[in-house]
C-alpha cells in the first residue's frame, strides 16, 4: 500500500546478499480481483498483431517561430525532451523478433507518432511504446475533494508524443498533434479489450498519484481500465541503451514460451550480469 506501490520488490536484498529476483519470479496485482483474470490469461487471442510506437518527433511544428499568443503555461509543458537514439533501433529489432513468430507488426515513429493517430489504436495483441514518460507530483497533499483529485491524477501522467517540445516553446503545430501528450485520461478512454500485453519502454510510467488503500492512479490504472491484460512499466528514469537491451531479451524470452513475468525476470537477470547495479535492470515491473 501507499509508497510500497513504487518499490520494485525484485531489488530487495536477502540475508545472503542476493537480490529477491535471483530466487523468485514476481508479478503485481492492481487489486485482489485481478486474480479472477489469471485463469483467462491462459486463453491467448488468435489475432497476432503488434503495434510499436517509437521515438516520436518531439519538435514537430508548422513554424519554428515562437508565437506569444499560443505560448503554453500549463505545468505539464515545463520540460524539453531530447530524441531517444536507441528507441528506433529497439523498435526495429523487436519488429524482427515478432515477425519471425508470425506477428503482423506496424511501427509508428517520427512525425507519424501524433496523439490523434495513437488514440485510434484498437486492441492489438501487443502494444509497445518507446518514448519519454511524464509524471507531475501532486501540488498539494491535502485535497479538499478526493474525487476531483483522483480525476485530476489522470491528467498528471502521460506519454510524450510528436510535437510536445513545439507546444512547450509556443510554436504552431499541426492539428493532429492534439497537445503532444497521451495522458492517462486519454488512455482510459481507448479500446484495448483483447490486448494481451502493453509494454511502456519509457521513464516513470509506473508512477502516479498514490491514494492510501487505493493504489496508484496514473498510466498503470488507465491501461487496465482500457482493457489491457498485462502491463510492463518502469518506476524510475531508466537508461535508454540498457532498456533497449532488456526489451529485446524480454521479447525473445516471451516468444520462446516463457510467461510474461518469467520473460522479464530472465531479461533482467541477463542484464544484471553485465550491469550489477539495480538502477539498470530493477526499474521495470
Amino acid at each position: 500500500d501507499n509508497i510500497l506501490s513504487l518499490l520494485p520488490f525484485e531489488i530487495l536484498i536477502l540475508n545472503d546478499g542476493k537480490f529477491l529476483i535471483d530466487r523468485f519470479k514476481i508479478s503485481y496485482l492492481t487489486t485482489g480481483r485481478d486474480l479472477i483474470y489469471l485463469l483467462k490469461l491462459l486463453n491467448t487471442s488468435p489475432k497476432r498483431e503488434a503495434i510499436i510506437i517509437a521515438n516520436p518527433d518531439f519538435n514537430l511544428c508548422e513554424s519554428d517561430e515562437s508565437l506569444e499568443e499560443i505560448s503554453n503555461s500549463d505545468d505539464i509543458y515545463s520540460y524539453y525532451f531530447e530524441p531517444l537514439e536507441w528507441a528506433e533501433e529497439e523498435a526495429r529489432r523487436i519488429k524482427e523478433i515478432l515477425k519471425n513468430r508470425g506477428f503482423r507488426v506496424n511501427i509508428i515513429t517520427g512525425e507519424e507518432a501524433v496523439k490523434q493517430k495513437i488514440k485510434q489504436i484498437c486492441s492489438p495483441t501487443i502494444l509497445h511504446i518507446a518514448t519519454h514518460g511524464i509524471f507531475l507530483p501532486p501540488k498539494t497533499r491535502a485535497p479538499q475533494n478526493i474525487c476531483s483529485m483522483i480525476d485530476g491524477s489522470y491528467m498528471r501522467s502521460g506519454l510524450v508524443l510528436s510535437g510536445y517540445n513545439s507546444i512547450a516553446l509556443g510554436r504552431r503545430v499541426p492539428p493532429s498533434v492534439e497537445g503532444g501528450v497521451l495522458t492517462a485520461l486519454d488512455i482510459r478512454e481507448m479500446n484495448l479489450l483483447g490486448t494481451e500485453l502493453v509494454v511502456l519502454s519509457a521513464c516513470n510510467t509506473g508512477r502516479g498519484m498514490i491514494f492510501p488503500w487505493e493504489g496508484v492512479f496514473g498510466l498503470r490504472r488507465a491501461f487496465m481500465l482500457a482493457g489491457a491484460k498485462t502491463l510492463v512499466m518502469s518506476l524510475w528514469q531508466v537508461p535508454d541503451k540498457e532498456t533497449r537491451m532488456l526489451m529485446e531479451d524480454f521479447y525473445r524470452n516471451l516468444l520462446s514460451g516463457m510467461d510474461k513475468a518469467e520473460a522479464l525476470r530472465q531479461a533482467q537477470l541477463k542484464l544484471k550480469k553485465e550491469k550489477p547495479h539495480p538502477y539498470y535492470w530493477g526499474g521495470f515491473i
